[in-house]
């Protein structure tokens, strides 16, 4: 391989019949596979185990990720042999022929026909700047998948644990468990309140609720959904010597209401008229 004409090879002549033959002493031209075959062969003809290995040489460095892009390029496959002082031992007789594909990679191989638009996409020259990132984040989007999602296994989760929780144990995966809960509850708690609490209510409904509170505490038995005026009628029955002072809360509550008087204005005259009658129901 060293010393004769030998040739590397991404497209060598078929070979039929003794193809390890064919290759030694006819074409002379083919890729790793070749030479790792017919070394193995001789090896084992000269009476040294021997043994194919396939597996993949190099990649490329992927900076969105910061992981390591294999492709099937990057596939080789190289031997090895049994020595008895060393054991098994590896030999690439590809570099013999070719150490390029040894030193460098795939790519002085693979940088041929493309032209432009190969050398757009990733030829010997590099990628388009642009198209190199976006195809960067599309790897980097595939890597994510098949490491948590396809490859997530209970390794792999008792790391993401120990990770984030110091040590994996029952008490601890308990407390991250309650937790847990609570924030998935506390969401919805919240929304139940404030639908208990039903709609907003303006100054003056709030106004008027806290008529219908004053006069409860004082001993008037009704019910909170009275409209002013019933509500009136019923606390001057209770107490006819406020039977006026009642009417007049109620007629200015209603002009405040549905004539279209000033709001703030007319909930302070209301406010004023509340607190009198409360001091004159405690009297």
């Amino acid at each position: 391989f060293r010393q004769e004409a030998f040739y590397y090879t991404l497209e060598p002549p078929l070979l039929r019949g003794d193809t390890v033959d064919g290759f030694l002493f006819e074409s002379r031209r083919g890729f790793c596979e070749h030479y790792a075959s017919a070394f193995a062969y001789l090896m084992r003809a000269a009476g040294v185990p021997a043994r194919i290995v396939a597996g993949y040489q190099g990649g490329e460095l992927n900076p969105v990720g910061n992981h390591l892009r294999v492709h099937q390029y990057h596939a080789h496959a190289w031997v090895e042999i049994w020595l008895e002082a060393e054991g098994w031992v590896e030999f690439d007789p590809t570099g013999a022929v070719a150490p390029e594909r040894i030193e460098q990679g795939m790519e002085p191989f693979r940088d041929g026909g493309g032209g432009a638009l190969q050398n757009l996409f990733g030829g010997r020259g590099g990628a388009h700047p642009l198209l190199a990132r976006w195809r960067n984040s599309l790897d980097y989007i595939q890597f994510s998948w098949q490491k948590w999602v396809l490859g997530y296994n209970e390794t792999a989760q008792l790391a993401f644990l120990e990770r984030w929780l110091g040590e994996v144990s029952p008490w601890r995966l308990a407390q991250v468990m309650l937790i847990g809960m609570v924030i998935l509850l506390l969401p919805v708690a919240l929304w139940v309140l404030l639908r208990q609490r039903g709609p907003a209510r303006s100054p003056l409904q709030r106004e008027y609720r806290a008529m219908g509170r004053q006069l409860r505490r004082a001993g008037l038995t009704s019910p909170e959904h009275l409209p002013p005026r019933e509500l009136a009628r019923r606390a001057g029955e209770h107490w006819p010597a406020l039977a006026g002072e009642f009417d007049r809360w109620a007629a200015f509550y209603e002009q405040a209401a549905y004539a279209g008087e000033d709001e703030q204005e007319s909930r302070q005259q209301l406010r004023r008229l509340r607190r009198r009658l409360r001091w004159r129901l405690r009297g």
